[in-house]
């Protein structure tokens, strides 16, 4: 490995230890990101629907709220939906299957689709947070929808 290249930048670091396991430089990239909106988009390859932040909490709750932890386990699942960390919510969007993270302590959940289905590009439709109301449930989960589908 001669170059480590970071995804959705230009930005390049010559290899010139010949490291094997760069997963340190990949988490110190990820954490000097003061942004931190910017470093939950860079870290896991995903992009806002317009409209997807307007339900969202305080940026600086994200780490709290355990958004980066939980998202990190759904790519190192491969977004296996167990329905314990990622459910299917039933609906079909031109991307394929609308899925919810759920993030348990603080009641959280993020609403996202792969690109194109299976792609690595992830398109988030927006936060809710479980009150226990079907009805609120259901309405942002048709919020969530509109704003993907409109994901050109």
């Amino acid at each position: 490995m001669d170059c480590i290249r970071f995804d959705g930048h230009d930005a390049k670091l010559l290899n010139i230890w010949g490291q094997e396991d760069l997963s340190a430089i990949h988490n110190h990239y990820f954490s000097s990101l003061q942004n931190v909106r910017e470093r939950f988009s860079v870290q896991f390859n995903l992009a806002y629907c317009a409209g997807a932040l307007s339900d969202a909490p305080e940026e600086k709750l994200w780490g709290a709220y355990q958004f980066f932890a939980q998202m990190e386990k759904a790519v190192k699942s491969r977004f296996y939906i167990d329905d314990a960390l990622i459910k299917n919510v039933g609906a079909t969007i031109k991307h394929g299957a609308l899925l919810e993270l759920r993030c348990y302590g603080p009641g959280w959940r993020i609403f996202f689709a792969r690109k194109n289905g299976s792609g690595e590009e992830l398109l988030l439709g927006g936060f809710y947070r479980k009150t226990g109301s079907k009805r609120e449930q259901n309405i942002e989960i048709g919020k969530a929808l509109n704003r993907i589908n409109k994901y050109k």
